[in-house]
């Protein structure tokens, strides 16, 4: 476990340190744009962080769930969990390669543009190497799990392990079939994928593209979840710790809701064709009819989470409204999990926005994109697995927190830097700002807006996200090497709340409140969306 969380730090290390190339080259203020360095940096930036930094922080997280089923036992296979491990970081290495190779593919590494360049075959080969470490460590995990029933045929056994289980792992129970479908199309998609780049298939490129499209997206939609389910089980374990608050509601209602990712995710994957003019439009609106029903069990464990804290501090005595300034706000493990659900519920009425089809023909191609992406899918995730770091690091070292200090302004800050990327890409998106583009004045052609709107974006909310990306590091980095020992029991500044209960209190109302928030923001952020876009028409010739 040690191993795949280093690894996921470095990964995420390296990430920041691309972005902060990339913050150079994108701010217009600076007026050092350079398409060559762009792509490659935002390349590797993005295989870093989308994939290696989720990839080794989540296999962690499955080693950790199996690991507390078994009350501090050890994995099915150590050989088959190091032989993971070791898969996914020769992956890590390969794209390395491959990206500084001159492989300026972007992520998706699609193939017509992938034709371009000499060195994509490592980009596909190092994601089979990811492919292939994720489905072993998650067949360890199972493994891991159906070994701790002694009576395997045994009904009885099998429902009282999964209804003893907690949240959390079982979360991770339900995300294995997700890993699976993912892992199956990976090799689907990028063997063929490689052996073409090498040149033993001898199809067109654009005709193979054909079906590398459709599959790419089916897969890329399921990958997505991933980080979503691990996050909100991340959050069942913060809200535990921090506050030590229990749910008044039945867990099999938030284990049912885990169940419905499944199910609901992958007949979903329509909404990422919004702009391919090969779909219907009946299929394009069907697709964003069944995109809102993935919000449905994230809406529902978001009012659980947050209707733990307020029973808990209701319980203690505290007021309709005035349990929330009695919260641990001070414990950045705690302002990790509620900056990283702001986020979130923010993000995700952007992303609402993207998902019609009206609009997402429009804004595909657009800034709006990214300025979703990074607040919501990277950036909420990151924040509470940081939060769970933040605790990891001082158990595992036996130290105390170093600087509790800088560690309780940084979720903040990152929080708030990507809300100022989030507004202000976002704004630039529909102004037409495109994505994936270097410099983005065409050569005075562009209005004078879409510099001030990306100088906002690139120049105030990158530079604020990679400072608080450097707390992070200077804070976990001083732990693991100067933090305080003997440490407290749960690490300087990251103590559990002690709420006395002078009560029961079983209804939380307040709980609702986020919910109702995201729709009124959804609704708001549409009307608007449909507004700002309506006066700037697209013209043809």
């Amino acid at each position: 476990m040690a191993a795949y969380g280093i690894a996921g730090l470095l990964s995420l290390a390296g990430a920041f340190a691309l972005a902060a190339v990339l913050v150079v080259i994108k701010t217009p203020a600076l007026g050092l744009a350079n398409g060559e360095l762009y792509y490659r940096m935002l390349t590797a930036h993005s295989i870093l962080g989308f994939v290696y930094w989720f990839a080794f922080i989540q296999a962690a997280l499955l080693i950790a769930g199996a690991i507390a089923l078994r009350h501090g036992g050890r994995l099915w296979s150590l050989k088959l969990g190091w032989l993971a491990f070791a898969f996914t970081a020769a992956g890590l290495v390969v794209n390395m390669v491959g990206v500084f190779a001159g492989a300026d593919v972007l992520y998706t590494a699609f193939p017509p543009l992938a034709e371009s360049f000499p060195a994509t075959p490592l980009i596909y080969l190092g994601y089979l190497f990811v492919a292939a470490g994720a489905f072993l460590i998650s067949f360890d995990f199972l493994a891991t799990v159906f070994t701790w029933v002694e009576r395997k045929s045994s009904l009885q056994a099998w429902k009282t392990m999964l209804g003893e289980m907690h949240i959390s792992t079982f979360a991770a129970v339900c995300a294995v079939p997700l890993i699976f479908s993912i892992v199956l199309t990976a090799f689907f998609l990028y063997i063929p994928a490689f052996l073409w780049s090498m040149g033993r298939i001898s199809t067109d490129a654009r005709e193979f593209a054909l079906n590398f499209r459709l599959t790419y997206h089916v897969m890329f939609h399921i990958i997505h979840y991933i980080p979503a389910m691990a996050m909100i089980a991340a959050a069942y374990v913060l809200v535990e710790l921090t506050t030590g608050a229990g749910s008044i509601y039945r867990e099999t209602v938030a284990k049912g809701l885990f169940l419905m990712y499944p199910a609901v995710v992958p007949p979903t994957f329509v909404y990422h064709l919004m702009a391919d003019p090969s779909i219907t439009e009946g299929t394009k609106i069907i697709g964003s009819a069944l995109s809102l029903l993935v919000w449905i069990p994230s809406l529902l464990h978001m009012f659980i989470i947050t209707g733990m804290m307020e029973a808990g501090m209701r319980s203690a005595g505290h007021g309709l409204f005035g349990w929330i300034r009695h919260l641990p706000w001070k414990n950045p493990a705690f302002a990790s999990l509620i900056m990283g659900m702001t986020t979130f519920g923010i993000a995700g009425g952007l992303t609402a926005v993207l998902l019609q089809e009206q609009t997402a023909s429009v804004l595909h191609g657009t800034f709006a994109v990214p300025a979703y992406i990074h607040p919501m899918v990277v950036g909420a995730a990151s924040l509470i697995y940081m939060g769970i770091i933040y605790y990891a690091v001082t158990i595992c070292m036996k130290r105390d927190l170093w600087g509790p200090r800088l560690a309780r302004i940084q979720p903040y800050l990152l929080s708030v830097a990507l809300l100022v990327f989030a507004w202000a890409g976002t704004l630039a998106g529909y102004a037409g700002v495109p994505r994936r583009t270097a410099d983005i004045g065409f050569g005075g052609a562009a209005p004078e807006s879409w510099q001030a709107l990306m100088n906002v974006t690139m120049g105030i909310g990158g530079t604020l996200s990679l400072l608080a990306g450097a707390l992070f590091f200077a804070v976990i980095g001083m732990t693991m090497f100067a933090g305080r020992k003997p440490a407290s029991e749960s690490g300087s500044g990251l103590a559990t709340l002690a709420l006395p209960r002078t009560r029961e209190f079983v209804y939380t109302p307040t709980a609702l409140i986020p919910g109702i928030i995201f729709v009124l923001v959804v609704l708001l952020f549409t009307a608007g969306a449909f507004g700002i876009m309506g006066n700037r028409p697209i013209q043809f010739g």
